[in-house]
């Protein structure tokens, strides 16, 4: 980030350059910076496996290179003292005003963060010069899937037809569609439909899913619904800074947008994100409360991921497709159907801890598989499976809209927050 500059100065100092004769002082249209010696930019996600932070010295040229900066960043536990150093990893990315090459350092981390705690981020130059952000974390992210049995389609099986998010402040909610289209070129993109939820209660938020079907507005030619669906979500803390209506430039300038940068400039906060499958529902043994299929996503669920490889699909427009029996420890049991994306990769998530589990790869001569019980907010990585099957070039793409980034907000977009 440049230096601010004062405009009416700039040009002040540049007329009198023009105009004075015989003046010795030298010509110097940035001021001297006072604002910290760092910029720094991103965000701490509770459920990411990797922290990303975007560390750039303030400086007067537009281009940093790729050459290590002085600067050591460390993130600080509050709560435990705990210290974790980040390292340091140079992006390239192409500036085509400039034609030019630009080169980011982003400072990363795995280290596991948790709900609620306060954290600090130092980024310390050699001289002893640091800049510094307190963030905050967000609590825990509750999702709630109800399912409804109403569906001609899937005949005995339960789709999820609401979806209530628990959370200090949502930030953005979005249901991603997969479709095929036969009549393009092979590609994978989704399609991700925002919508605005609508406050159902305190501190929660709900919006329904369309229809399936002739009833899916999206399901009309040439699409085509391969009925695998998921939901992206992100909530923050209820302190979160948004100031609607405001353009990038006028957020780029320090001060519009409240901060917990000390001593430098930039934005760095926590949030909680999550992207959530959503699969179809067999009942197989009604439970004993009567709920069959809503399930409750939060930090003591479990969840399942795995890939299926040699096949990306097992047919023109359909997508390799996982059963997962789950038989529950205090009674019931259900099966969950959801497909692979154009890639082969899958997962459930809301597994509840000590259920016996059973999973099928359709097509996959081997059978079923059992899983061991799983333990409160365990990730359980299944091993690859191989189906023979050859799909040719029928596969056909689906086409995509932009989806909003988490960054957009950080900016200052993102109408749509609850």
């Amino acid at each position: 980030m440049n230096a601010r500059t004062n405009s009416p100065r700039w040009l002040a100092v540049l007329l009198g350059a023009t105009l004075a004769t015989g003046c010795d002082t030298a010509f110097e249209p940035f001021e001297e910076n006072t604002i910290g010696p760092f910029s720094i930019f991103g965000y701490l996600d509770l459920t990411a496996d990797t922290q990303w932070i975007r560390v750039t010295p303030i400086r007067q040229g537009l281009l940093t290179d790729p050459a290590p900066i002085d600067v050591v960043v460390t993130l600080e536990h509050l709560g435990t003292g705990r210290v974790v150093t980040l390292r340091d990893s140079v992006f390239t990315f192409a500036d085509l005003q400039l034609d030019a090459v630009g080169y980011a350092h982003n400072f990363w981390t795995t280290e596991r963060l948790e709900p609620e705690a306060t954290y600090r981020l130092r980024a310390l130059r050699s001289d002893g010069a640091a800049t510094t952000a307190l963030i905050e974390m967000p609590p825990e992210l509750a999702v709630t899937l109800v399912f409804w049995e109403l569906f001609p389609d899937f005949p005995g099986t339960w789709l999820p037809r609401q979806i209530l998010v628990q959370a200090d402040r949502l930030l953005y909610a979005e249901v991603v569609y997969t479709l095929w289209d036969p009549t393009l070129a092979r590609g994978a993109a989704p399609i991700a439909v925002r919508q605005l939820p609508g406050i159902t209660g305190p501190a929660t938020w709900g919006y329904a899913l369309p229809g399936v079907g002739p009833l899916d507005r999206l399901n009309a030619p040439p699409f085509i619904d391969v009925y695998r669906r998921e939901v992206r979500v992100a909530a923050a803390g209820s302190d979160w800074p948004y100031v609607p209506g405001l353009s990038a430039t006028a957020v780029a300038i320090p001060g519009i947008i409240p901060t917990t940068v000390e001593n430098g400039v930039g934005s760095v906060l926590g949030v909680a994100t999550w992207s959530i499958p959503i699969p179809r529902c067999e009942m197989l043994e009604p439970r004993p409360d009567g709920q069959p299929c809503t399930t409750l996503l939060d930090a003591s669920s479990a969840s399942i991921a795995g890939r299926v490889t040699g096949a990306p699909c097992t047919g023109s427009r359909q997508l390799p497709t996982i059963r997962l029996t789950e038989r529950y420890a205090d009674g019931g049991a259900v099966v969950w159907v959801w497909n692979t994306d154009w890639d082969g990769s899958w997962r459930f998530e809301g597994i509840e801890p000590d259920s016996d589990l059973l999973l099928e790869v359709v097509g996959d001569p081997a059978g079923a598989m059992s899983i061991p019980p799983l333990g409160p907010g365990e990730h359980y990585v299944a091993l690859d499976v191989t189906l023979p099957i050859d799909c040719g070039d029928v596969r056909g793409t689906i086409r995509s809209s932009r989806m909003m980034r988490l960054n957009d907000i950080l900016n200052g977009f993102g109408g749509n927050v609850g």
